[in-house]
């Protein structure tokens, strides 16, 4: 079976994820391939880019596209903007780009979506598509009425427009054979119950890392690779963009004013875009390294702290988790979304239950108090998010599609 995994972009949460489901299929022997919509930023001759499809076409046909592209992004700004709706928080399920015309479509038997916001055009693709459709879930859009989080929009006042979104949705996934993969506990009930995805079969698979690359390395080693001080307890907060609300950049900022640490005690790591919202606000020491791309730096980060806080207040299987606890560095949050399917307490981390900036502080005390066995951090993690654990239960959905659709032309090598 020829599978092809479809993403908008390989980089972010989604995308990067995406790309190890990817090479976790490779090495369980799958014949797998990756379209994407933005450039390609590894070079394998399976990974294919949309737009650099696109390039090949004649100069008649990229001008015709160009304006249709324009057009495409001024009607959605338009309907964005009649609404009161912000571009980040809400998407049309709407696209100028035809998936199905691309070598790669073609040579697939089987696809599986990830994050396909802007690529994915649901009329077009649906009414001409016949393949299956395995739809591995990072947030909430696939089956919502536009928006990635509820916490991000205010949907009753967005109702009208939530509901158009949606119903137009569902008259498109009408008569169509779609596998629902859920990354955590939280979005498989959301899924299940929503209008859109609850008679489809639904599964339950977390994301899976390398376990020969996700380990800790020596902390004297990192932080000096860092030039971060070797007396402080350090702290990580990373994300895209650290004043998302979603992301909860202010409740982990009134949080540290609370916190009961002499100031010569403890720094503060910051990882993503606009550092400055948490540096010129608190009297601890800050370090930011900007926004990192690479694996190998963004581990060499974890192992030189102490403790990672993601305090979102709304979220599916944060990366950042996963990466952080097989680096044998515990996590503090809140109990919320896919966080406790990683996160057990006393073991791995410490959850909150009360989604608040003094929640918060009472549970980063208490984990800077504690000793924790390193051993113990990783363990859950290595037996239940692994990369090969990952492979062989999206094998389950695909041998029950190649049953159902009575054998393919191609073959893989069994995991």
């Amino acid at each position: 079976m020829n599978i092809l995994l479809l993403s908008t972009k390989l980089s972010g949460g989604a995308g990067i994820a995406c790309y190890r489901q990817y090479r976790n299929l490779k090495k369980a022997s799958y014949s797998v391939r990756i379209l994407c919509l933005e450039e390609n930023p590894y070079g394998s001759s399976d990974i294919a880019s949309y737009r650099q499809f696109l390039k090949k076409k004649s100069d008649f046909k990229k001008v015709i596209f160009f304006f249709k592209e324009a057009l495409h992004d001024r009607k959605t700004k338009k309907r964005l903007k009649k609404n009161k709706l912000n571009f980040g928080e809400f998407r049309f399920p709407t696209s100028i780009f035809d998936i199905c015309k691309h070598p790669f479509y073609q040579w697939a038997d089987c696809l599986n979506f990830h994050w396909v916001a802007g690529f994915l055009d649901w009329s077009s693709f649906f009414e001409q598509n016949s393949k299956p459709v395995v739809w591995s879930m990072h947030d909430m859009l696939p089956f919502s009425g536009g928006f990635h989080y509820r916490k991000e929009l205010e949907v009753e006042i967005h109702k009208a427009v939530i509901n158009k979104v949606e119903a137009q949705k569902r008259a498109c996934l009408r008569g169509q054979n779609i596998h629902v993969v859920a990354l955590s506990k939280w979005l498989l009930r959301e899924s299940k119950k929503s209008n859109l995805f609850k008679n489809f079969p639904h599964y339950l698979i977390p994301n899976g890392l390398d376990t020969t690359f996700w380990k800790k390395l020596d902390k004297t080693f990192s932080r000096d690779v860092l030039g971060l001080p070797q007396s402080k307890k350090l702290m990580l907060f990373s994300a895209i963009d650290l004043k998302s609300k979603r992301k909860g950049g202010t409740l982990l900022l009134n949080a540290l004013k609370l916190l009961n640490i002499a100031k010569e005690e403890l720094g503060i790591v910051l990882l993503g875009i606009n550092s400055h919202f948490i540096q010129n606000q608190i009297d601890y020491e800050t370090y930011p390294l900007g926004f990192v791309r690479d694996s190998r730096l963004i581990k060499i980060v974890y192992s030189a702290c102490d403790l990672v806080i993601v305090p979102s207040i709304e979220d599916n299987l944060p990366n950042v988790v996963l990466e952080s606890c097989f680096c044998a560095v515990p996590v503090v949050g809140f109990n919320i979304g896919g966080l406790p399917d990683m996160i057990k307490n006393g073991v791995n981390g410490f959850l909150s239950e009360e989604i608040s900036s003094s929640g918060l502080a009472k549970a980063i005390q208490m984990a800077l108090g504690n000793i924790w066995e390193a051993d113990k951090v990783t363990q859950y993690m290595s037996s239940n998010f692994s990369g090969e654990k990952q492979a062989v239960a999206y094998q389950i959905i695909f041998n029950k599609i190649m049953v159902s659709h009575g054998g393919n032309r191609s073959t893989r090598a069994k995991v």
